[in-house]
């Protein structure tokens, strides 16, 4: 027999020693693994996006998953990390719904993905797998209603905003960026400048079209992946921010 190449066979063992896919008909497991498609993706990187159609389930081979709540203008909840060996994409699969939220890498990572309908015709086939995979959906939802009714422990809510804007750099002609989210103390941006690097103490001016002088920021690099970085604010003005805050929210997109 041909051995399997070594990321198949990690494959077919994750798969076999996964707990939702304990009682599967093996012969059935087989066909479904041939089905499962390899994305390596940079730490950083958008799997999918809250609102995009589900295309499937997800298991993660190495490196990490964030499931986020990042809706525009709402303030950003981590929902939970994942790791190798966790799947990920259930709820909307058996619900047939479209993304409930987004999934980004925060490692260099190595998925495996089997599209939707492969997926449900192998549990039309296998109950008790479905009903594993229900119950996983259950337990996670139960977590996170926990974590919502918790008491907060971040103190400045970043809010999601996802909007391009304009950077206008002392000496420098402007560069277009995206920003990600921004709170009272800090934004996330991306396409930032080759130059920016985490340390780094950096002043621009951050605009819009119709307000290219929205908010003047002095801040510190925290920590750069690919092309974006996160920001702590020098001396932050709060209400500034919120103003700037708002008038961004209501840009045309």
């Amino acid at each position: 027999m041909t051995p399997l190449p070594s990321g198949r066979a990690e494959l077919q063992a994750a798969l076999a020693g996964h707990p939702v896919f304990a009682r599967a008909d093996r012969a059935r497991l087989a066909g479904l693994e041939a089905q499962f498609e390899e994305r390596r993706l940079a730490a950083g990187a958008l799997v999918f996006r809250k609102g995009d159609p589900g295309d499937g389930l997800y298991l993660v081979a190495s490196g990490g998953v964030s499931i986020l709540h990042d809706a525009v203008g709402e303030p950003i909840e981590r929902v939970r990390d994942l790791g190798a060996g966790d799947l990920f994409g259930e709820m909307e699969l058996l619900e047939g719904a479209r993304r409930l939220f987004s999934a980004r890498t925060w490692l260099p990572t190595t998925l495996w993905h089997v599209a939707a309908g492969p997926i449900l015709e192998f549990l039309a086939a296998n109950p008790p797998v479905e009903m594993a995979l229900r119950a996983l959906t259950i337990e996670r939802r139960t977590s996170r209603l926990r974590a919502v009714l918790a008491p907060a422990t971040r103190r400045e809510p970043r809010i999601r905003v996802d909007l391009t804007v304009w950077l206008a750099l002392p000496g420098e002609l402007s560069h277009r960026a995206c920003l990600e989210d921004l709170s009272a103390s800090g934004a996330c941006l991306s396409g930032v400048p080759a130059g920016w690097t985490e340390g780094a103490e950096i002043a621009f001016t951050l605009g819009i079209d119709r307000r290219p002088d929205l908010l003047p920021i002095v801040a510190t690099i925290q920590w750069r992946r690919a092309d974006a970085v996160g920001l702590a604010f020098r001396d932050p003005d709060r209400r500034r921010v919120e103003r700037a805050l708002a008038e961004l929210l209501q840009a045309p997109r």
